[in-house]
């Protein structure tokens, strides 16, 4: 276990501190706030700072695309009980908590909050803890939530496939300052009053819980953990700077013709000489050529530089520019699928390390479910189901549909519906059923007969 004492707080505590230079800076970017423009020292007036929020459309775009609250619909499936594909569970205790769990939580928000900040710092944090707020039958409310990246230093162990041994989090509260330190089964409460210049012990703000890891909850969107923009960043800034000094280059040029009259008097002759601007030997009625700036074309430059590094910009990212005309002119479905292409390997992408945020959600959660004997935890496995925000060919999704009748299950069937259509696959069955049921089979009425 790592040693936590006063200098070692201290220690960690600085490294936090040397990475909240990072995520505030991302955060800005995404904000539409480029701090390499709006952050550097002044040169000369005039000193315009325009930023184009590059970043911001990017997430934006990647957030709306696949992590829209319900985008990402989680499933529990029991894996040790064989069911007839006509049969519908319509009761199923753990899944019955678990929906309860999701419900309390607000999960498909919690989640999609989840996927930007991952998106713009490369990484989330989820810190869970239990509560007795829903009264479940024999265990406690396992909570979650999203909490600040820049409070968090995790500790990990030596081992070829390192394990999270300790997380600590920071957090201030006007002048004093407490550090939790979470382990496998309890945390540590550790604080620094504004009087005293060391981490001192305060047990009682320690707690137990029934999480065997530390429960902190990474969601990643890449291997390495960095933002949906970081090799983007130079583009950005070079895009920005283009702008400004285009606009501060035009700026300086009005105000030299809003100073300078349109008649030269004797006066504004002599006031140019005394500045150096002209010898006093020249014959001086009319501007010299180098008092002169021609912006003709200028325009024209800003527009191609700026065009061809935004061409850059979202080739490089994988993701479309919605706004060029030519992205909009595709011809059909499937021209309009190749161009979202790249959009969509890199959704993929994140799919594949966000999901495993998800799936150790799940594990924790099952830590405190588990802790009653009713429920059997290793039955059932998470099933994530990712949508796709885009516009939506129902006849097509129906024809499919309607092609794997018979070689694949219902439920599977009515999962590769889209979700306005069917947003529940267990619950549609069930309508299904509930309707067979209650349907008169007009083939079984006996003819009505007249006597007589």
């Amino acid at each position: 276990m790592p040693v936590i004492n006063n200098e070692t707080i201290k220690s960690y505590d600085q490294e936090r501190n040397s990475r909240s230079v990072k995520i505030r800076n991302n955060t800005e970017y995404v904000k539409g706030r480029n701090p390499a423009t709006l952050n550097a020292e002044a040169q000369k007036k005039p000193d315009n700072r325009i930023t184009i929020p590059l970043a911001k459309i990017t997430v934006d775009i990647v957030h709306g695309y696949a992590g829209r609250a319900g985008d990402m619909q989680l499933f529990y499936e029991n894996i040790k009980t064989k069911i007839n594909e006509s049969e519908v569970i319509t009761e199923d205790a753990y899944i019955s908590i678990m929906q309860q769990i999701s419900e309390h939580n607000e999960e498909p928000v919690e989640t999609s909050e989840l996927y930007h900040n991952g998106l713009t710092q490369g990484y989330s944090y989820e810190l869970l803890w239990v509560s007795d707020t829903l009264a479940l039958q024999g265990v406690m409310t396992p909570e979650f939530k999203k909490i600040p990246v820049n409070q968090v230093v995790i500790l990990w162990s030596r081992d070829l496939k390192p394990i999270k041994e300790a997380v600590l989090r920071f957090q201030d509260f006007g002048n004093d300052r407490t550090l939790d330190v979470y382990y496998p089964l309890y945390s540590e409460r550790w604080e620094r009053l504004p009087d005293k210049d060391a981490w001192v012990r305060n047990k009682d703000g320690d707690t137990v819980y029934p999480y065997t890891s530390p429960p902190l909850v990474i969601y990643g969107i890449n291997e390495d953990q960095e933002s949906l923009f970081e090799a983007e960043k130079g583009l950005i800034d070079s895009n920005d700077k283009i702008l400004n000094k285009t606009v501060n280059e035009i700026d300086r040029f009005n105000a030299l013709i809003a100073l300078m009259p349109g008649e030269i008097t004797k006066e504004t002759r002599e006031k140019l000489i005394q500045a150096g601007v002209i010898d006093k030997l020249q014959q001086f009625d009319h501007w010299p050529e180098y008092m002169q700036k021609d912006l003709s074309g200028i325009n024209e430059l800003y527009t191609g530089a700026a065009k061809w590094i935004k061409d850059l910009f979202f080739q490089s990212v994988s993701v479309p520019d919605f706004s060029d005309k030519e992205f909009l002119n595709a011809a059909s479905g499937i021209a309009m699928a190749y161009k979202l292409l790249g959009l969509e390997f890199l959704a993929s992408k994140i799919d594949t390390y966000f999901s495993r945020g998800l799936q150790e959600r799940f594990n924790l959660i099952n830590d405190v479910i588990g802790e009653s004997p009713k429920y059997n935890i290793d039955d059932y496995k998470l099933v994530i189901k990712q949508n796709r925000n885009l516009p939506i060919d129902r006849l097509s999704a129906a024809e499919v549909a309607l092609k794997l009748l018979g070689i694949v299950s219902k439920k599977t069937l009515l999962r590769m519906l889209p979700i306005d259509i069917v947003d529940d696959a267990d619950k549609e069955l069930e309508r299904l059923k509930l309707e067979n049921e209650n349907s008169v089979n007009l083939d079984a009425i006996p003819p009505l007969t007249i006597e007589g």
